[in-house]
């Protein structure tokens, strides 16, 4: 009745109908082995344990899936007008009894971080009982029942309402959820409270008679027992951060930064420590911990790519083919359909299973896009499970014998091509979505390998609006239109080297405006335009880009902008200020640039055809 949850849900509704249908007896054989424990005597009565099968939610009414992934499952549930949480904790991993030997189940942690909160007077979930499993065959662990707060929200929800609502950035609503968040934390660090997994959707707000107050919820991740130092209190509050710069503005982060330390003194002068260091000092080490928390939040994100999880898949597949397959985004792109669409690993399976064939098909459908000594791209539809989904598969050829052996001890440009591409998308920098990727070998020997990306529709690449459409255009909505995507080629540059990427081949035809095509170039509104990077063989992620990285990039689109007449030197000259001028920056020294992107393109790229 337990399945991994690397199945969709609709699976685990169907197994547990199934198991409805079943015997009585049957069906109560794993309720029957748990072993419960309730924080007050009626707690049996509320929860009506010897009625109700606690390790089937869909069976209890009103049982609405919250959240879930490998590990947990997390349920909320209506009885007798109580809104009550349940967590089943599910054995899930090769090596989960180790775990659990050492660590003992995972919800008594939970419950004895609850009732350590409680007695240090912190806000967090009321824990009603848990149960342990005592069937060796079953695959629930334990669960945690906790008893929901009314009139919540999370952080996240809670944001969004009152921003729809019209309120500023100093309105009351803002204030009062300030001073409740900043209470808090502060009383949490001081009680030796550390949640190691401080998101919005782990704090709930509460707002009843003009007040509001803030919990903590989903504690399996809190230390507790060591005294939190300002380092470590640090750490915590960028984890919220991570949220907060995107949502609120710096005056809103530095409000909410000034009523912590307030409490924070508070609290340490009221225990007769010392007082806390200068506000300027505290700035300083949350902002270093605020580039430390983003480098390992998006390293880690970057590595889940090459894994097994509810986004991604390995594949192993006929006549030595391996590779990963994308399953579901967390978040949707305006350029990208399969983003809004799940997959699964059968799926794939199917769609794969003869990649030579899958080539031909496409061949078929449409001329190659490229052809050439290194590379065969192509593009067309493909069936993957119940959707139809327009791809471009790109196949790589070597060239050279000896690259065969350098080959036998790296991951392909299609693999590297794929992890650089999600990296992209971690930063929110666009780029085509990938799909798959697939390599052949024969033990080390690589012989063959593929990446399959979705095709970016509508769009033209940057080499067919200049030489095309742009001519095409009349005057005001020409300057209109240059304006927008120099604005947002600016802005994709800028974000590209802040981050380390290095793209050694930036050219026109590598970069596509979606939103456009030939036919409706004079009626699309710029606004909607978006530039797409596609082909990311030249990119690579390092750990510091330098000036000469960013050179050599402006000297190629440097050379894919003599393509059209209409993009002037004043053009070029106001681009390469615009891209200068920004917060933290000093004086803009274009002309310098201007001078070094001349010399590139005269050194490296004089034998170059423009773009």
């Amino acid at each position: 009745m337990y399945l991994p949850m690397r199945q969709r849900l609709g699976e685990i509704e169907e197994a547990f109908e199934t198991a409805r249908l079943q015997p009585e007896a049957a069906r109560h054989t794993a309720a029957s082995s748990l072993q419960w424990e309730f924080a007050s005597p009626d707690g049996k009565d509320q929860l009506q344990v010897d009625r109700l099968d606690w390790t089937d939610p869909i069976s209890l009414n009103d049982a609405t899936l919250i959240k879930e992934n490998v590990q947990r499952q997390v349920w909320r549930i209506m009885l007798g007008g109580t809104a009550y949480y349940v967590k089943l904790y599910l054995r899930y991993g090769r090596w989960w009894f180790l775990k659990r030997f050492f660590r003992g189940p995972a919800c008594l942690k939970e419950w004895r971080v609850a009732h350590y909160a409680f007695n240090k007077g912190v806000n967090c979930v009321r824990p009603v009982a848990y149960a342990i499993s005592t069937d060796p065959g079953s695959f629930l662990d334990c669960l945690l029942v906790t008893r929901g707060l009314p009139q919540t929200s999370s952080l996240t929800e809670y944001w969004q309402r009152i921003s729809e609502n019209g309120a500023s950035k100093n309105s009351p609503d803002i204030r009062r959820l300030e001073d409740a968040l900043a209470k808090v934390l502060a009383k949490a660090h001081h009680a030796g409270i550390t949640h190691c997994d401080l998101h919005p959707g782990n704090l709930l707000v509460e707002t009843s008679n003009g007040q509001t107050n803030v919990y903590l919820v989903d504690l399996h991740s809190v230390k507790t027992g060591r005294p939190v130092c300002d380092r470590i209190a640090t750490q915590n509050l960028a984890q919220l951060n991570q949220w907060f710069r995107q949502n609120a503005t710096l005056t809103q982060r530095m409000s909410l930064l000034k009523r912590y330390l307030v409490y924070h003194a508070t609290l340490r002068s009221s225990n007769g420590t010392a007082p806390p260091q200068s506000f300027r000092r505290w700035v300083q080490m949350l902002n270093q911990a605020v580039r430390h928390h983003a480098h390992q939040l998006l390293a880690s994100r970057d590595r889940r790519v090459m894994r097994t999880s509810k986004y991604f898949t390995k594949l192993k597949l006929d006549d030595h083919w391996r590779g990963h397959a994308f399953l579901q985004s967390k978040r949707s792109y305006p350029s990208s359909q399969a983003s809004n669409l799940e997959f699964t690993p059968e799926d794939w399976r199917q769609a794969l299973t003869q990649p030579e064939a899958m080539i031909e098909s496409l061949l078929s459908q449409s001329r190659p896009i490229k052809h050439s000594r290194s590379t065969l791209v192509c593009k067309g539809t493909i069936q993957v499970g119940p959707h139809e989904v327009a791809v471009v598969c790109k196949r790589q050829i070597r060239r050279k014998r000896l690259a065969a052996i350098w080959d036998c001890l790296r991951y392909s440009r299609c693999v590297r091509a794929w992890k650089v591409s999600f990296a992209m998308l971690h930063r929110s920098l666009p780029v085509a979505q990938p799909l798959a990727v697939l390599e052949r070998r024969i033990g080390p020997y690589l012989a063959d390998s593929l990446l399959i990306t979705e095709e970016v529709k509508p769009s033209v690449n940057l080499r067919v609006f200049l030489t095309t459409i742009l001519p095409v255009l009349e005057a005001p909505r020409r300057r209109l239109v240059t304006r927008v995507l120099m604005e947002q080629l600016q802005h994709l540059l800028r974000q590209m080297y802040r981050y380390g990427f290095v793209h050694r081949d930036l050219k026109a035809t590598n970069i596509l405006i979606h939103g456009m095509t030939v036919e409706d170039c004079r009626s699309v509104d710029p606004a909607t335009l978006k530039l797409v990077l596609v082909d990311l063989d030249g990119l690579r992620l390092k750990r510091r880009s330098s000036h000469q990285d960013l050179t050599r990039a402006m000297a190629r689109l440097s050379i894919s902008a003599d393509l059209s007449p209409h993009i002037t030197q004043t053009d070029r000259a106001r681009f390469l200020q615009d891209y200068l001028t920004r917060f933290g920056s000093g004086d803009p020294d274009w002309k310098t640039l201007w001078q070094q992107i001349q010399t590139e393109r005269e050194n490296r790229f004089q034998d170059h055809l423009a773009g």
